[in-house]
């Protein structure tokens, strides 16, 4: 999925839905926010899930959130994906969980440009996964020092977005990169 709009490449509009993005790449969009998946939940307040599973988010550029941002409750499933090359030129975060908590595991979240990799509320819950840049004063650090086998603060050493055999485009880790065999 590649475009350019004001918010999103995915602009998820929920009251009590999910969405699934399963074994796809998100690449090459622009938007002032959010420029991979944008979503929010609207004025009915019910449940909403955004699941990211197998997936590759890289090469996005916004203002704000370069590659995912979700708002207002939107609880973010993030699995088995890897979300890198994303540009927020406000450096804010790739990645922005506002007023949102979600579970992420076996996932790459590094080697974003400007800001921080990851801003997400302390009830998240993370595991088995490499975040490159957070802040040390960031809720998401509290959930990352919590989580079970991740690894902090270190580049992914990955490869250029290409095809590396998987039914869509990915970045294969390179020789030395802490992800290989890592969760």
């Amino acid at each position: 999925i590649d475009g350019a709009s004001d918010i999103g490449g995915i602009l998820v509009f929920s009251d009590g839905g999910d969405v699934s993005i399963d074994r796809s790449t998100i690449s090459g969009n622009t938007a002032v926010v959010g420029a991979g998946i944008y979503s929010f939940r609207g004025e009915l307040q019910d449940p909403s899930v955004v699941r990211i599973t197998s997936s590759t988010i890289s090469g996005n550029t916004a203002e704000r959130s370069g590659a995912i941002q979700l708002e207002n409750g939107v609880t973010a499933m993030i699995s088995h994906s890897t979300i890198t090359d994303n540009t927020s030129k406000d450096d804010g975060p790739a990645v922005e969980l506002e007023e949102s908590d979600g579970v992420i595991s076996h996932t790459i979240i590094a080697d974003n440009r400007q800001g921080t990799d990851l801003f997400a509320e302390p009830e998240t819950t993370i595991n088995y996964s490499l975040i490159g840049q957070v802040s040390d004063d960031d809720p998401v650090f509290t959930a990352l020092q919590d989580g079970i086998g991740n690894l902090v603060g270190m580049p992914a050493k990955r490869g250029p977005l290409a095809n590396n055999g998987a039914t869509t485009l990915t970045h294969l880790p390179l020789a030395g990169s802490k992800a290989i065999d890592s969760g």
